[in-house]
């Protein structure tokens, strides 16, 4: 018993004639050009994304950077105002020091025999060191408080001038984040009407050979019942 060949399967092509199905080709060839060309786009649009975002990284870090630096600079300047008053304080202790030993040590030790020649060097040196102890202070406290108003005014000044720094520097920060922000959005807006776009094209292809189906079908109807309304005719 001999077995029958298996039916072709039927599909939307089965009913297709050549020109047709050459048709269907062609224009499957074009969009799947379009759509390798659009998915080109797509990936260097992304890969100019990813190098925007590597140069804003590279900015923001020499931005911290600078900022480091500064509160550096600042950390300078205080440790060197501190070792200046310190220094002054040491040598205020000094003089302080070897003026209290000249008056309890070394005018015990002189001699009897010059008490009162001893005692107007006594007087003079005493009076001179207190005067010269007198103006110590003086221009020790005066230079400290210049030196205070002028660490005072410096500090101030790079305060004020790192707040600006930090300013401009979160400004330039927040602009880079804002014109990333719109670029992402234009470039989200722009996909999504090109792909609009897209999707009407394909609609308008697909309604356009669906049209071109039913036309084909009505032409070969109106066909085959024309022949077999003639064929009828004959016989009777």
């Amino acid at each position: 018993m001999s077995r029958k060949p298996p039916k072709e399967p039927i599909d939307q092509f089965t009913t297709l004639e050549v020109d047709q199905l050459l048709e269907f080709i062609n224009s499957t060839t074009e969009q799947l050009k379009d759509s390798k060309m659009k998915r080109n786009f797509v990936q260097q649009e992304r890969e100019l994304i990813n190098s925007y975002y590597e140069i804003s990284k590279d900015e923001l870090g020499k931005i911290e950077m600078e900022i480091e630096k500064e509160e550096f600079l600042k950390q300078n300047l205080e440790s060197k105002h501190s070792e200046d008053i310190n220094s002054f304080v040491n040598k205020f202790r000094h003089l302080e020091y070897d003026h209290d030993i000249f008056i309890t040590d070394t005018l015990d030790k002189n001699s009897l025999g010059a008490i009162k020649k001893e005692e107007e060097i006594r007087s003079d040196r005493e009076k001179h060191y207190l005067d010269k102890k007198a103006n110590l202070k003086k221009d020790t406290r005066h230079a400290s408080e210049l030196n205070r108003r002028d660490i005072e005014e410096q500090k101030s000044k790079l305060d004020k001038r790192y707040n600006q720094q930090r300013d401009v520097l979160e400004k330039r920060l927040n602009d880079i984040a804002n014109r990333y922000k719109n670029d992402m959005k234009m470039l989200e807006d722009d996909l999504e009407l090109r792909l609009k776009v897209e999707i009407h094209e394909l609609e308008e292809r697909k309604n356009l050979h669906i049209n071109n189906l039913i036309k084909a079908f009505e032409v070969n109807f109106f066909f085959n019942f024309r022949i077999e309304w003639m064929l009828g005719k004959k016989k009777t």
